[in-house]
């Protein structure tokens, strides 16, 4: 072995490291950046071709065979990308003068990591800030710990089969070996705390989204936190002068790098002893994106035009509204799930049909938007399939899936839980009681709409999962996933107790089955998603358990003041509360004596499913059930 001395970009980006023995080096001298030279050991081919030989796939979690090493050339995929140079790319704007840990990029075929990126970008319709036109042209100018954020993602999410690197069962992805080495860099001291970086803020970003999908949700909520924070001190508005923002197309990136977070901030700020990063008026004051072809080529004299904030989306030319409308639409879904957190209707006592009532508005506010939103947008057959042909359906499917996502979280919250004294559909059944309403047909109408909403929702991901590439290991979303336990449960719902929906109930039938397959199917990828699959399964047999038993089931007066944290479980999204084993105890205690005044304390949303206490319970109350009646 022989040392040498470099500095750690030079390293990092593999250039000739010119100095005199101190720094700062040629490079970090014209650049203006902090420089700190350091002496690396460079191997000898014996020791290159004695490492290489001791590196080893890992064996399959469902065969004893050892995957074979992925020969494929990269070179020669079809990587869909620009077709020309219109702009230099951003200049890395964090220099990292010290890295933990060997990075695993070094051995990590450029092609690969270009062909991760087209991947999470289009399996992530969110992460919009990912410039395709530079890492497509201008690949070793990507910050080294995005890389390896990005090759984290893709390899948990979307994985590439049999390929060293990115397949499932590789111990790149099963050791965590790029998101590891990401999180040790960007957490440390010396990145995190010394100056506000884009691109630092994208990886915490990024890693925040994998460890949600991973279901480490206090990882997840502190690194969005971080990202949030140095978002925040780059600034967004008109006026911005960071010198972050070297030129339109970094400041677009921020731009959107901003949107990507709040959108990820409704995801992850909606739960218990949570709070929201961004208000809806800081957002006010952030320009929309510019279109995506606007933004891959870099045209600088269009996005130098006038820009548009989110209140003004009719302003918007219809070829350049479709990132824009699905920003604005998890921006409602969003308040209407804080709604939810804080109660919904037992907080807020406003009757659903009164004008200025917050399911009033708030649906309002929706139709609005489907006003808004062009007809090659709304969701079809024929739509998705020219949005499939441009490249563009996972984001044509995700604003139509959060469309229909608060449909259902604004009706599910004034239907029965569990509707067991009622021949057809009505209001609640448990305090806070409501009045006649002044429509006849009122609670028909918004039954209709739940039912409609969820079965669309089963289409859409049902849709998506067939077209997927590789269907033996198929890709995943963490918010799809998500739709698809919503829509489980309320099919599964109007599935169980059909006096509550009208249309044929094999149509419901149908949606609850299809949604389950889709996450038995993922179940092996996470936690979250195998437990989303476990409650949906518990839910089934509580609903089976009630509609078979409705007299026993009205004697008890089962609702949801006896499961108020199980009805919030197929409410809300995220939780952090585990029942301890005494609470478990408590509830079988409670159930054998027929006493449902009190019952134990347990957590809220649909994240519940994800420590499998809410599946501890169900089994418990479903045993007990079975012995009373």
């Amino acid at each position: 072995m022989r040392t040498s001395l470099a500095c750690s970009f030079c390293r990092s980006q593999k250039h000739k490291c010119v100095h005199d023995g101190v720094a700062p080096c040629r490079t970090c001298e014209k650049r203006n950046f902090d420089c700190v030279i350091s002496p690396t050991v460079k191997k000898s081919k014996k020791d290159r071709q004695r490492r290489h030989t001791n590196e080893s796939i890992v064996t399959s979690n469902s065969s004893s065979s050892t995957l074979t090493t992925n020969t494929t050339d990269y070179s020669s995929k079809n990587v869909d990308g620009p077709t020309t140079k219109s702009t230099f790319p951003r200049e890395i704007t964090n220099n990292h003068p010290s890295s933990i840990g060997d990075d695993p990029m070094v051995d990590v075929p450029i092609e690969l990591f270009q062909i991760a990126s087209q991947r999470v970008r289009k399996r992530f319709p969110e992460l919009s800030f990912l410039h395709l036109n530079s890492i497509m042209f201008f690949p070793q100018l990507v910050d080294p710990y995005l890389k390896c954020s990005i090759m984290a993602l893709c390899g948990y999410f979307t994985p590439i089969k049999n390929d060293k690197f990115l397949d499932f069962n590789s111990r790149y992805v099963q050791d965590e070996i790029f998101a590891n080495y990401t999180l040790n860099n960007i957490l440390s001291p010396t990145n995190l705390l010394s100056k506000p970086s884009l691109d630092l803020a994208q990886c915490l970003l990024l890693m925040s989204v994998y460890e949600w999908g991973k279901s480490k949700q206090f990882r997840c909520w502190m690194l969005h936190g971080c990202s949030c924070k140095m978002l925040q001190s780059l600034g967004f508005d008109e006026n911005n002068s960071s010198p972050e923002l070297r030129n339109e197309l970094q400041r677009e990136t921020t731009i959107r790098t901003f949107w990507s977070s709040f959108i990820v901030d409704r995801i992850v700020g909606s739960g218990r002893n949570r709070s929201l990063a961004y208000s809806s008026s800081d957002a006010s004051s952030v320009p929309l994106p510019v279109s995506e072809a606007t933004f891959e080529s870099g045209s600088m004299s269009s996005m130098n035009g006038k820009r548009v904030s989110i209140r003004s989306l009719s302003t918007l030319h219809s070829d350049d509204i479709l990132l824009p409308m699905y920003i604005r639409i998890f921006e409602l879904w969003g308040e209407i799930s804080m709604w939810l957190v804080r109660g919904g209707r037992r907080e807020f006592l406003d009757l659903p049909w009164a004008p200025q009532a917050f399911y009033t508005t708030q649906k309002s506010k929706i139709i609005e938007w489907v006003e808004l939103l062009p007809e090659n947008s709304r969701w079809s057959i024929s739509n998705f399939r020219a949005h499939r042909f441009m490249n563009t359906e996972t984001l044509f499917c995700a604003t139509n899936l959060v469309h229909r996502l608060c449909a259902v979280f604004l009706n599910r919250e004034y239907l029965p839980f569990l509707p067991h004294s009622t021949p057809s559909p009505q209001g609640p059944c448990e305090p806070p009681l409501l009045p006649p309403p002044p429509i006849a047909n009122f609670w028909e109408v918004s039954t209709s709409e739940l039912f409609e909403s969820a079965r669309e929702i089963a289409t859409i991901v049902e849709l998506l999962d067939a077209n997927d590439e590789n269907p033996t290991d198929p890709a995943t979303s963490p918010f799809i996933s998500f739709c698809a336990f919503c829509a489980g449960s309320v099919s599964l719902y109007a599935w169980k107790f059909p006096w509550m929906d009208t249309p044929d109930w094999t149509l419901n039938c149908s949606a609850a089955q299809k949604m389950q397959k889709y996450l038995q199917k993922r179940r092996h990828r996470s936690d979250l998603e195998s437990n989303w699959s476990n409650l949906l399964l518990q839910l089934e047999k509580l609903y089976d358990s009630v509609s078979n038993n409705l007299g026993k089931a009205r004697v008890l007066n089962l609702g949801r003041n006896s499961f108020s944290k199980l009805e919030e479980s197929v409410q809300i999204i995220n939780s952090s509360t585990s029942l301890a084993n005494n609470e478990i105890d408590k509830a079988n205690h409670t159930i054998s004596d027929e006493s449902h005044d009190e019952f134990p304390a347990m957590f809220d949303v649909f994240h519940a499913s994800m420590d499998q206490s809410t599946q501890v319970y169900l089994n418990a109350f479903l045993e007990s059930l079975d012995e009373s009646i």
